[in-house]
């Protein structure tokens, strides 16, 4: 079809990066901090109109991880949709691929050069595999917890369990805080 996706028009322009500290106790899922990838790409014109594509590697867990100012040399990857990363492209809807390898090649303050190689095109997108690389800018970690802390020190020491708030300030949101880096 002429107005397939073809690998040459996904031209990286940045993106961001994000954390979540969550937990589900309904579907038994304990506290974690995992992260968000989003890679943007140039916009693309189709005759039935425009889309602004975008990778997002997804609920990433990065154990070990001291501080969200040490991603440098991060990496991790999964073969199978969701166990434990989702991987997708959007363009004009989402559109998921099963394997990814996300590597954090190099972090200056709150910016990160990634990169990440999917493959395993499950909703037919028509792009079997391809890499992208672009320093993505940081957005913050949102602390979103069933048991909502009662203050905004309470919310920095869970996420001081999971990774250094240093260089956070955070903000509360009403049904969760946002911890920005202090130079936003």
């Amino acid at each position: 079809m002429a107005d397939d996706l073809t690998q040459s028009e996904l031209v990286p322009i940045g993106g961001s990066w994000s954390g979540l500290l969550f937990d589900n106790p309904r579907a038994d899922a304990t506290t974690a901090l995992t992260w968000s990838f989003t890679f943007d790409f140039a916009d693309i014109e189709r005759d039935y109109g425009n889309v602004t594509p975008g990778l997002t590697v997804d609920w990433a867990p990065l154990p070990g991880l001291a501080s969200w100012r040490g991603l440098a040399r991060a990496n991790i990857s999964c073969a199978t949709f969701g166990e434990p990363v989702e991987s997708s492209v959007y363009y004009f809807e989402h559109h998921r691929f099963d394997g990814v390898e996300l590597s954090v090649l190099d972090q200056e303050g709150g910016r990160i050069l990634a990169r990440a190689l999917v493959s395993g095109d499950i909703d037919d997108l028509g792009i079997p595999e391809f890499a992208v690389e672009a320093w993505l800018d940081f957005e913050g970690v949102i602390v979103q917890l069933p048991h909502q802390p009662g203050s905004l020190q309470a919310a920095a020491r869970e996420l001081a369990r999971f990774t250094s708030v240093e260089g956070l300030q955070g903000r509360d949101q009403g049904r969760s805080y946002l911890f920005e880096s202090a130079r936003s």
